[in-house]
């Protein structure tokens, strides 16, 4: 999916590129920056995935408190976390005004795909999800410490 958006997208650029004949400076700086901008999506694009380190310091600190964890790759949140989750349970994700990092917005723009399809494709800039015991009081503690972003949680079927 990613490379039919970067074909459709630099396509587009540089058939609009070909098409325009910079004659003055003003032109030729907007033209530097479309390729600055080119450049950052390629190098958000191949950056390397995060490591989560983190998380062993996790287990080891609060290790009575972590239920599980599931690495959101391809086949975004769904399919990841029920793997992780006793079959008993459901979870309810509060995501709604979680803020994508730009490089998600910008595939969700030259894709056409619905907020509903990227979170079924994507990891949309969470790429690990923990699960935690809400009822010890170390809680609040663990996500600012590890700075994590509550959004959802585990309820018995």
């Amino acid at each position: 999916l990613i490379n039919k958006i970067l074909d459709s997208y630099y396509i587009g650029n540089i058939v609009n590129i070909v098409n325009v004949e910079n004659e003055n400076e003003n032109e030729n700086e907007n033209e530097n920056e479309n390729e600055n901008h080119d450049l950052s999506i390629i190098d958000e694009i191949l950056k390397p995935t995060r490591i989560y380190m983190e998380i062993l310091d996790i287990l080891r600190d609060y290790g009575d408190l972590l239920l599980a964890c599931s690495h959101i790759t391809g086949g975004g949140f769904h399919d990841n976390i029920i793997r992780v989750i006793p079959p008993d349970y459901s979870y309810k994700l509060h995501i709604e005004d979680y803020e994508w990092p730009w490089i998600f917005k910008w595939v969700q723009e030259y894709s056409g795909l619905s907020r509903e399809e990227m979170m079924r494709t994507f990891n949309c800039g969470i790429g690990m999800v923990l699960f935690l015991r809400t009822d010890g009081e170390y809680l609040r503690e663990i996500i600012e410490k590890y700075e994590l972003v509550y959004i959802g949680e585990l309820h018995k079927i």
